[in-house]
């Protein structure tokens, strides 16, 4: 199954699965430390945080890169061996690559934040499908 296929899918599934009910998600409000060094600790978490998501960025745009280079070493192999084309099933492999994740990058920074005298207070707030 492609890539496209499976993400027209999965909403379809998810839709399913959740029938008609509403959809829910987590909100993070944050309220800073009210001591200076407190603010500067929190300075500290948003620069781990957004290192965090760089990363998530790089290893995303690696695997395409990886993706895209498996597929022309793919289309190569067809191309020399037109005649026989079970030479080249070792590098049909299809690959996909999610999307970068930041939740953990995310969850971190809350901790972070936390541990630096800041407040982190959760709510639940209906995004879909809400009466």
């Amino acid at each position: 199954m492609n890539a496209n296929a499976r993400l027209l899918i999965l909403p379809l599934l998810l839709l399913l699965l959740t029938g008609c009910g509403p959809i829910y998600e987590t909100r993070y409000d944050l309220l800073p430390p009210t001591d200076d060094a407190g603010r500067f600790c929190t300075v500290e978490c948003e620069r781990v945080k957004l290192d965090c998501r760089r990363l998530e960025d790089r290893k995303y745009q690696q695997c395409n890169r990886d993706r895209q280079d498996a597929e022309a070493d793919y289309q190569r192999c067809l191309d020399r061996n037109k005649n026989d084309s079970g030479k080249c099933k070792h590098l049909s492999n299809k690959t996909y690559c999610r999307a970068a994740n930041y939740e953990t990058c995310d969850a971190d920074y809350r901790r972070c934040f936390q541990n630096c005298g800041g407040q982190v207070h959760s709510r639940q707030v209906c995004v879909f499908n809400c009466s």
